[in-house]
């Protein structure tokens, strides 16, 4: 697996006067796509989500959880036959 990373994969706010840095981790392969974003220097968990079956027109498998709020959205048999589909889906949530 190959990450890259680049200064524009970040969000820099100031909080209370500390550095917050988000970080978004992502995992693309041949029909799926995933991710999780994080909070630093903090470590912690915001969200994750994933896209199953990448190419489908009927057996997709589209998952999103707000760690915050322990909401879920979970769609089956949904169509995302692009990946700009899903991650139009993630930004969605």
């Amino acid at each position: 697996m190959l990450n890259i990373w680049s200064a524009h994969d970040t969000e820099i706010i100031m909080k209370e006067g500390k550095q917050c840095v988000k970080i978004l981790v992502s995992n693309v392969g041949s029909t799926s796509l995933k991710f999780k974003l994080f909070s630093m220097p903090e470590e912690t968990l915001l969200c994750d989500a994933k896209v199953e079956r990448v190419g489908s027109q009927t057996e997709a498998i589209f998952y999103y959880h707000n760690a915050l709020t322990n909401a879920v959205i979970q769609t089956e048999k949904c169509s995302i036959v692009t990946y700009s589909e899903g991650i139009r889906r993630f930004l969605q949530c």
